[in-house]
């Protein structure tokens, strides 16, 4: 750690003076010895004079999920495979400190290939721009610096009671057959349209993360879109990046507990850090949103987010018509039920800490998903999985947000005038009997035509007809 300590001359220009972190914290050359003492207490817990891979190897341990176990569970619901890991606030913040000191002297935790995400701080190993106009990356060390600096301007942050929850979950791949699910007994979901960010309805709302199959996508080098910005809002989530292998078809990942440590501006490029958050910067006494876990002693910060990575659809030739084939529409379906499961969180007296899911454009971004496609697969997922409320947010600063809704608007009130009780399993019958009257190439706006006209193949050509842009 001495190598950190001394040689890491990049450093100095993140903690100047001129730093746009010096008008916020008055200490900040105590700062790297401060990351190394968390990292040298990370190293005597758990490594020992072991591999430094050995701390995380254990803890991975307890949240791989057994895929064989689906054969073991009977139920008309789909099956659920969970692991739960529980970790303390100051050990998250150790094991970050520890990442980063190894990561900065050559040792990264992980591998940077195969099926593990990048585990080395290189945001924080070259002088990126942060004064004037800045840069992205440079605004993303700050935010990682600022976490740093906020626990040591507050100790309560650390407390060892405050903990983070990360649970990883598999949904049996086969839960579309229909012995598997009793799908016509499932009534459509209701959603609640709004514009704006997502997450920002309530702490009982859990927040999508429209992930990257390797946990964080970018955050720890390139990248600054909906995933890093979560990311370094919140540093405790980046742990699940030395935690979660890469995503598997059927698997997300839930983060509960996580605080917010920064303020930011902008978007990919624009991103910028503007400051700390307030609530993290000024708490002396209590932590904002504090529930009490069942059972135990411990609290979490009332937030939750969960990871779903979309399929990528963009530079494939996917159009719309062909991100409707079964393979593919039956895998974002199955990814987003088990992201809509209800967590399974209950505070001291029993009750439920996380209700529905806040979401919105899933992979409609740089993955060049179908902004309609995917409404309609959240919605299904959510009606199979009894998901209530399901809140879907278009974001406000969004050009197309007026479009966006409004169809969604029309494709809400066909299923009103139609009055009828459609059942998730009718829904995606629907789709299949479209299908097989669509030409490959069709343009969803001509593809209606060779729809056959049976049973709610009807009304599934009325509510594609209305999820038509303006």
């Amino acid at each position: 750690m001495d190598r950190f300590l001394t040689k890491q001359p990049q450093w100095e220009h993140y903690l100047s003076p001129q730093s746009p972190l010096a008008a916020h914290y008055d200490d900040l050359k105590n700062l790297k010895p401060f990351i190394c003492t968390l990292a040298q207490e990370a190293h005597n817990k758990w490594a020992g004079e072991e591999s430094i891979t050995k701390p995380l190897d254990i803890l991975l341990a307890q949240i791989q999920v057994n895929h064989e176990e689906f054969a073991q569970r009977q139920s008309s619901k789909p099956r659920i495979v969970k692991r739960r890991l529980v970790l303390s606030a100051r050990d998250v913040a150790c094991l970050l400190a520890w990442s980063i000191v190894n990561g900065q002297e050559g040792l990264p935790l992980r591998p940077c290939d195969g099926d593990w995400p990048f585990s080395h701080f290189s945001i924080l190993t070259t002088k990126h721009t942060i004064v004037g106009k800045g840069s992205a990356a440079g605004s993303k060390a700050l935010c990682v610096l600022s976490y740093f600096a906020c626990l040591k301007r507050n100790p309560i942050l650390l407390d060892d009671s405050r903990v983070i929850v990360l649970e990883r979950r598999a949904i049996d791949p086969d839960m579309m057959q229909s012995q598997h699910l009793v799908l016509r007994q499932t009534p459509s979901a209701n959603v609640m349209l709004q514009e704006g960010v997502i997450g920002n309805a309530g702490p009982t709302l859990v927040e999508a993360d429209f992930a990257n199959a390797y946990l964080g996508g970018g955050v720890l080098n390139r990248g600054a879109v909906q995933e890093e910005i979560l990311f370094v809002k919140r540093p405790e989530l980046i742990v699940s990046t030395l935690l979660a292998e890469r995503l598997q078809d059927n698997e997300t990942l839930v983060i509960a507990g996580a605080l917010q440590f920064n303020e930011t501006t902008g978007y990919a490029s624009s991103f910028r850090w503007a400051m700390p958050c307030r609530s993290a910067l000024s708490l002396s006494q209590s932590i904002p949103d504090k529930v009490y876990l069942e059972g135990s002693g411990t609290y979490i910060h009332r937030h939750c987010t969960v990871a779903m990575d979309a399929l990528r659809m963009i530079g494939m030739g996917m159009t719309t018509v062909a991100q409707l084939q079964p393979e593919l529409f039956y895998r974002e379906v199955i990814k987003a039920a088990c992201a809509f499961e209800q967590f399974d969180l209950k505070d001291h007296q029993g009750e439920n800490i996380f209700w529905g899911v806040s979401t919105g454009l899933w992979g409609c971004g740089a993955f060049g998903c179908d902004i309609y496609v995917k409404y309609v697969q959240q919605w299904i997922a959510a009606s199979i999985m009894q998901c209530q409320p399901l809140e879907f947010v278009v974001f406000e600063g969004d050009k197309r947000k007026g479009t966006i809704l409004s169809a969604i608007q029309r494709f809400q009130g066909v299923l009103s005038r139609f009055g009828v009780q459609l059942s998730a399993l009718d829904i995606m019958q629907a789709i299949e009997n479209v299908l097989e009257g669509v030409q490959a190439k069709s343009a969803l706006s001509t593809s209606m035509d060779h729809v056959r006209e049976d049973g709610h193949a009807e009304l599934l050509k009325r509510l594609l007809q209305s999820l038509r842009p303006d």
